[in-house]
């Protein structure tokens, strides 16, 4: 299509009218982005999920000579979280002007950041651009992440060296450089069923009490790294471990012969999953495994990995590294910064999606 110049607004109402929830397809905005970029003579790459039905945009803007290593990237999520059972006054994904606000799923995670790129798209090729900037629009960042570990492939598989990558997510406006890494893993604990009145008698093992002795074990590693784990500077200041889904049993009369739970592990850069996992492993194996096996042979208990997000090694590193220099390498942009506090303020985005981000004479509201 022929590129029609919108300015920050009509594309944030455009991207919002997309219900790019994460169980839905995003292939419609992915194409309109790609189409529009197209029209302004910007090559754009596609890379779908294992479905074909969502996919990420990958588009530089080649600096001076057509360079398109090094720069910067610019990179947000297309998807949004559901609206499922909340109370909306307008139609969330209409975008909807009152008292100054801006009102929609996704205006300010993270459509907006979006939005504001694809309307600069036409400014920033006019500019002179000593080095390329990269838009990297990602699928499933609510839900997995795989979009975003996709595109940092990409990246690395592709020579691109990066210099720096500037994510829009709504920080209140508050420069963050580092996020903690995260892994999560089920738990899946197998004993052997049998009706209430035998419990304890040898002919059953329940599969919940096992699975209890883990989670309190989870809860005394999770209490050492809160006591005489690794400190830095983020609003929670050491690594986090977490059990947080739990299921089993099928009857109030009944042993129950499974259990399955997940936990999640928040590391900050100086702890490794493998150093926990090991604590794990090792009570698992040597206390938990052989009392369960005492009582049922068969009995089992499997650790699966479900996700791991990796600090992402796309964008080279420099030496002697300082949280300064992302401000600095901004400033080298012409735009003055104000910050304040310390450089690794969060463990991840705000949850609240009752956010307001100022933006441009309106507050994008969720």
């Amino acid at each position: 299509m022929a590129a029609r110049s919108m300015d920050h607004t009509q594309w944030l109402a455009k991207l919002v009218a997309f219900d790019t929830t994460s169980r839905n397809s995003n292939l419609e905005l992915i194409h309109y982005c790609k189409d529009y970029l197209e029209g302004l003579g910007v090559k754009c790459t596609l890379l779908h999920n294992a479905e074909r039905n969502k996919a990420n945009l990958w588009a530089t803007l080649p600096g001076d000579g057509g360079v398109t290593k090094g720069g910067i990237i610019l990179s947000g999520h297309t998807d949004v979280v559901p609206v499922d059972g909340q109370k909306w006054d307008s139609d969330p994904f209409t975008l909807t002007e009152r008292d100054g606000k801006l009102y929609g799923r996704g205006t300010s995670d993270m459509k907006g950041f979006v939005a504001v790129c694809m309307s600069l798209a036409p400014e920033l090729l006019k500019m002179r651009r000593a080095k390329p900037i990269h838009f990297a629009w990602s699928y499933d960042e609510e839900v997995s992440c795989l979009g975003g570990m996709e595109l940092a492939e990409y990246a690395r598989d592709h020579d691109v060296r990066a210099e720096g990558c500037i994510i829009g997510e709504p920080t209140g406006m508050t420069v963050v450089i580092a996020h903690k890494g995260t892994s999560h893993f089920w738990v899946r604990v197998r004993g052997k069923a049998a009706h209430s009145s035998f419990a304890l008698t040898g002919e059953s093992c329940n599969a919940i009490d096992y699975a209890t002795k883990l989670i309190t074990k989870l809860r005394e590693i999770a209490e050492e790294y809160r006591r005489n784990g690794t400190r830095h500077d983020f609003q929670v200041p050491f690594s986090t471990l977490s059990t947080n889904l739990i299921s089993g049993g099928n009857a109030s009369n009944t042993v129950p012969a499974e259990c399955e739970f997940l936990f999640e592990f928040r590391a900050l850069p100086n702890e490794t999953v493998s150093k926990m996992m090991q604590q794990v492993r090792s009570y698992v194996e040597t206390q938990l495994l052989p009392a369960m096996k005492a009582e049922f042979e068969d009995a089992e208990i499997v650790i699966t990995p479900r996700m791991k997000h990796r600090r992402l090694r796309a964008v080279r590193r420099r030496p002697s590294p300082s949280w300064h220099a992302p401000l600095t390498m901004i400033t080298r942009f012409g735009r003055k910064l104000l910050h304040g506090g310390g450089p690794l303020q969060w463990d991840c985005r705000r949850t609240n999606r009752d956010m307001r981000t100022p933006w441009r004479g309106h507050t994008l509201c969720e």
